[in-house]
């Protein structure tokens, strides 16, 4: 982390059965290796937008991210990141996480357990400026709030 921007490592859980993570308590860091079974093909991958860097804070995961909100109330944040095995054409497919927002401050954010990221055209975010925001380790009040909910691009 100190020496890389590469964003897969927030990637644990992808592509693991729905679920999975139900009993996790909520944070940016993987808590097992195992969480990254699925992870081996991933590979750095800006979509079109500078690479961004991330610290981590008393708040929390301080990082820039393109982000929007979902029907349901829920937000998924864009990951520089993408399979390798996938084509880099146009419209690359990169992976985006699951965000949701805890009462209070609007530039704080959790990322639930129980829902993985998935693979979103990365047209889907075009002309969606990143802006700084904080991943918070903890959402104790919310941890069950998307448990059941599968991201998919299908969806929207």
């Amino acid at each position: 982390m100190k020496n890389d921007d590469d964003q897969s490592i927030f990637a644990w859980g992808y592509r693991s059965p729905s679920g999975a993570g139900e009993t996790r308590a909520p944070s940016y860091f993987a808590q097992s290796p195992a969480e990254f079974e699925h992870c081996y093909h991933l590979t750095a991958y800006t979509a079109g937008t500078k690479s961004s860097h991330y610290s981590t804070t008393n708040k929390g995961l301080h990082i820039e991210m393109c982000f929007f909100r979902l029907i349901t109330g829920h937000y998924i944040g864009l990951m520089n990141c993408t399979e390798s095995a996938r084509d880099l054409g146009e419209d690359v497919a990169c992976l985006a996480t699951p965000l949701a927002r805890p009462d209070g401050d609007e530039n704080v954010f959790y990322r639930p357990a129980a829902v993985s990221p998935e693979l979103f055209p990365s047209a889907m975010f075009k002309g969606i400026e990143p802006k700084p925001v904080y991943i918070s380790r903890s959402a104790s009040t919310l941890v069950s709030y998307l448990t059941g909910i599968k991201i998919s691009h299908n969806f929207l």
